[in-house]
């Protein structure tokens, strides 16, 4: 049986929101709360991870919730998804961005085959590996391209053998993210200030 993992990205500056992300409020919990929450009871994840960045980050997290610290600092998503694998014996990490609010359970894709590093979504011609499904097979290839000064994503996506999908009918926003004040208030009431 494969040890399946969930790690939440939380672990940006937030330079371009001006706050962190993940302590912003939507109907009475913070970004932070509600990526837990939605891995907790998609019942997908023998355990729920979160990339801090850096010791002191967003700690204390929730009782059964483990901090992972960066292995190359600052350096993005990459780093955060090697770091995981580095840090837990994980065969396969579903990994989703704190700051994507409106994930839905049935968009969670598959563990890919195992001829397959990593399986991601393609939305209007475009990659969407900030909710996706890796292999530990990505880590080495991470780690390479992270020495090498490569910290793009779509490069590990080339690199890994990713298999692509199509997103589901209704769910279409899953994809929408928070990066500016303004995101806020686009179609999204519901959050405090």
């Amino acid at each position: 049986m494969e040890k399946v993992y969930a790690l939440i990205l939380a672990g940006g500056r937030s330079e371009r929101m001006g706050r962190d992300k993940a302590l912003l409020r939507i109907e009475g919990e913070t970004l932070l709360e509600r990526s837990i929450r939605f891995w907790q009871d998609s019942r997908k994840a023998e355990h729920v991870l979160v990339a801090v960045g850096q010791p002191g980050h967003l700690e204390p997290l929730p009782e059964g919730v483990e901090a992972v610290y960066d292995v190359f600092k600052d350096r993005g998503p990459l780093a955060g998804i090697l770091s995981a694998f580095r840090s837990t014996d994980a065969d396969a990490i579903f990994v989703s961005a704190v700051d994507m609010p409106e994930l839905r359970k049935e968009a969670i894709l598959p563990v890919p085959p195992k001829n397959y590093g990593a399986a991601v979504y393609r939305k209007d011609g475009r990659a969407e590996p900030l909710f996706g499904v890796y292999r530990k097979s990505c880590a080495d290839i991470a780690e390479k391209l992270l020495i090498a000064g490569r910290g793009k994503m779509s490069d590990l996506l080339e690199s890994a053998g990713t298999k692509y999908h199509n997103v589901p009918a209704g769910c279409e926003n899953i994809f929408r993210n928070l990066n500016y004040r303004a995101d806020l208030r686009e179609g999204l009431e519901k959050f405090e200030d």
